[in-house]
């Protein structure tokens, strides 16, 4: 990769190189999605968090999108539970059509009930990870910085 002639380098930054990994993704990002995969693993059987929850428990907090990318790329077959990961609004993100019902089987497998608005009641599913306590902020409460419920 060259470097593009117009942007020289700034004094005393080093450029950062990534070497990409077998599956093609960069060494950081392989890196950063083994410590997301690792906070999915610990999310309890009968038990959901949302993107932004494992986000912040992985020491990301604000990259509830980055969680998303990441569960993506799992393969078929996984050991990490990626269908206990739901929205910030209780819902499953993934369309019906392409992983939706599968995750929604999961979770009822699991016990976990869904309304009739076809949400998931966090004040009652949500896990509250190691030293973690979540406000639910359904009716005016708030939430700890980088995490929205």
């Amino acid at each position: 990769m060259s470097r593009d002639k117009r942007f020289p380098p700034l004094p005393g930054v080093r450029e950062r190189r990534f070497v990409p990994t077998r599956k093609g993704q960069p060494v950081a990002a392989r890196s950063l999605y083994a410590v997301i995969f690792d906070t999915v693993r610990a999310i309890p059987h009968g038990r959901v968090a949302t993107y932004g929850q494992v986000a912040l428990m992985a020491g990301l907090p604000g990259s509830a999108r980055l969680v998303g990318y990441a569960l993506h790329t799992l393969p078929e077959g996984t050991d990490v539970p990626w269908h206990r990961v739901i929205n910030a609004r209780g819902r499953i993100s993934l369309h019906p059509q392409f992983g939706g019902l599968l995750q929604r089987a999961l979770l009822e497998a699991e016990g976990v009930a869904f309304g009739p608005d076809d949400t998931v009641s966090l004040e009652e599913f949500r896990w509250q990870g190691p030293g973690m306590t979540l406000p639910f902020s359904g009716e005016g409460g708030s939430s700890p910085p980088g995490l929205r419920n």
